[in-house]
């Protein structure tokens, strides 16, 4: 994954950021950038296809004006504005799957199937799954400092390190997207565990994490994940 550009706010706006910039307020872009076979977490729902997606974000739309900050690689785009931040996997400067993070709780979710589940279980131990060699396009410096601030968002009350603010009995992290664009750097995280309560839930959400080469680095927790996840009835069988 290599760097095509830094951070920027989005009056410079690239192909992509414009098509971003279309769906996050409920427009279809012009040029087809929104590929046909696209999907989006966020919401508290997975939605597939284009007009789903849209659809979400016609009910509660995202700012990406003058003063959003983008994060744009290859292979990668991260835009975050007011609390909120979407990343976006590109193919050739199209928009394939899309994560928004920190917006409300909207729609129904799809139903599954309960599974019970322990990640002390796990084969691959420790609170943070992340090997750099994963993600070609990061910088080392940055990788370092991923790594750092991940297991931050795993153990809250490390020294020094951000906090979700997840009430959670237990948080394991995993890094799922990472790239780095000239000085800045954008990730992409799965947080999961079980929340803290009478009765020990399992959870599951994302988090966006950007990395300025001055200032303070930017976690987002998606607190609509945690909603869904706190509100989620044990079903075993439909």
């Amino acid at each position: 994954v290599g760097a095509a550009s830094g951070a920027r706010g989005a009056g410079r706006v690239s192909r992509a950021l414009g098509a971003l910039a279309d769906v996050a307020a409920g427009r279809r872009p012009a040029d087809g950038a929104l590929l046909q076979n696209c999907a989006l977490d966020g919401f508290g729902v997975r939605a597939f296809g284009r007009e789903p997606i849209l659809g979400l974000f016609r009910q509660a739309a995202m700012e990406i004006g003058d003063h959003a900050l983008a994060v744009e690689g290859e292979a990668g785009l991260l835009v975050e504005h007011a609390g909120q931040a979407l990343f976006a996997d590109l193919y050739d400067g199209n928009l394939g799957r899309l994560w928004l993070i920190g917006g409300p709780v909207l729609g129904r979710p799809e139903p599954v199937i309960a599974l019970a589940r322990d990640l002390d279980l796990d084969q691959r131990e420790g609170d943070l799954i992340f090997d750099r060699r994963d993600f070609a396009g990061l910088r080392a410096d940055h990788a370092e400092r991923l790594d750092q601030i991940a297991r931050g968002l795993a153990l809250p009350s490390s020294r020094g390190a951000p906090s979700p603010v997840i009430d959670a009995f237990s948080i394991r992290a995993i890094v799922i997207r990472a790239f780095s664009a000239g000085t800045d750097a954008a990730a992409l995280l799965v947080l999961a565990g079980t929340l803290a309560a009478d009765r020990r839930t399992p959870f599951t959400t994302f988090a966006a994490l950007r990395l300025a080469e001055a200032g303070e680095p930017r976690v987002i927790v998606d607190q609509a994940g945690i909603v869904r996840s706190r509100e989620a009835p044990w079903t075993p069988r439909f």
